[in-house]
């Protein structure tokens, strides 16, 4: 269950990842989430929801399943609404070999694996960082993928191209999982993040200096 919990954690660094500019609406809802305002955020998701976003859908499911008891049952039903919407993170949690969710009891389909990595793959041709990020947690997850992660050439340096590309399209969270790979080589990833006001970056760069004045 923890990870679950971690997961939607994760989630929110990504989507938080943006610019306010990007996505002001529902911003204030994620903040909301962040900050354990539950009740704040689902009315802001539902609002938002009812007017057919179907990503403030997603983000009403995710604030149900941390809410716990009934409503974590009910957040598969939210997410199928929102993928019937047409919001890939959504499809995504509802396949059925998504070990963050709860397919045991929500109505989880292989179907919906396809489906989202053919809007993930349009909107990464079309810029977006966030699908292009998605795209490399998903490929990581295969089998391919370990049997040749430390290939050359393949593998971890593909998702590591992919999260660089995912980067330079505008999803600053990439430079997180780019530092956390080699720390050396991808500093200056996390220290434009944190220029960029990506909070988690500043974490990230208070241990790695923290660390390296210990050693020192």
């Amino acid at each position: 269950m923890q990870s679950r919990y971690l997961s939607i954690v994760i989630l929110l660094c990504i989507a938080m990842s943006f610019p306010i500019r990007a996505m002001p609406a529902i911003h204030n809802g994620l903040d909301a989430l962040s900050h354990h305002h539950y009740q704040k955020a689902e009315q802001v998701f539902s609002q938002l929801a009812e007017q057919g976003d179907a990503h403030a859908m997603y983000w009403l499911g995710n604030t149900y399943q941390l809410e716990g008891g009934m409503k974590r049952l009910d957040a598969g039903e939210i997410f199928l609404k929102a993928a019937n919407m047409g919001d890939p993170w959504a499809m995504y949690r509802l396949y059925t070999k998504n070990p963050y969710s709860l397919c045991t009891v929500w109505p989880c389909s292989s179907k919906w694996d396809s489906k989202a990595v053919e809007i993930w793959e349009r909107q990464s041709k079309q810029g977006n960082g966030k699908a292009t990020f998605a795209l490399a947690l998903r490929k990581a997850r295969t089998f391919w993928y370990n049997v040749t992660k430390w290939l050359p050439g393949m593998g971890q340096e593909k998702l590591n191209k992919m999260a660089l590309k995912s980067f330079h399209q505008g999803y600053q969270g990439a430079a997180v999982y780019l530092f956390n790979h080699n720390k050396s080589a991808n500093l200056k990833y996390l220290i434009q993040a944190a220029k960029n006001n990506f909070i988690p970056a500043y974490g990230k760069l208070a241990i790695y200096y923290n660390d390296k004045k210990t050693l020192l």
